[in-house]
């Protein structure tokens, strides 16, 4: 896309960082965005990863960024918490701890992807109007310019 390489695959397969690299010419990315598939979810697309598995799942996710993000790249994470039987799961939360707690991932920021949120078809909860991106870092050095940009 451009400049930009976008790769299409498991991101916990070295085959697919390998083929990337390759095709962008360098040695370590700058940025990384997944939207990783949601526990017990998409089962057909996925098979389906249980939620009290998700953590040790995800370990090779964050072991192969870490070993391919430049040291003042950022890594963001799309994931939110589904619902089961009417309330929300907390998996996601044990994700961003792990990161943080077990990893020593640096916990930069929580965006929001915004969406027009709407009564939803639950008895008991609106429909989500956003979905968080999680940004982490390997350092907290990173140089970080905070300047309203123009463009022509």
């Amino acid at each position: 896309v451009g400049e930009h390489f976008i790769a299409c695959g498991d991101c916990r397969e070295n085959e697919i960082w390998a083929k990337l690299l390759q095709a962008a010419g360098v040695k370590k990315i700058n940025g990384i965005f997944t939207s990783p598939p949601y526990a017990e979810q998409r089962r057909t697309q996925y098979g389906g990863v249980p939620m009290i598995e998700y953590v040790e799942w995800w370990e090779a996710v964050q072991a192969n960024v870490r070993a391919h993000l430049a040291t003042d790249g950022s890594f963001f994470v799309n994931i939110k918490p589904h619902c089961e039987d009417g309330e929300r799961t907390l998996y996601v939360f044990d994700l961003v701890l792990a990161m943080k707690r077990v990893w020593n991932w640096q916990f930069i920021d929580e965006l929001c992807w915004t969406a027009q949120g709407s009564p939803g078809g639950w008895p008991n909860r609106f429909k989500n109007g956003f979905e968080p991106i999680y940004r982490l870092l390997l350092h907290l050095s990173l140089p970080f310019v905070n300047k309203a940009i123009s463009f022509p």
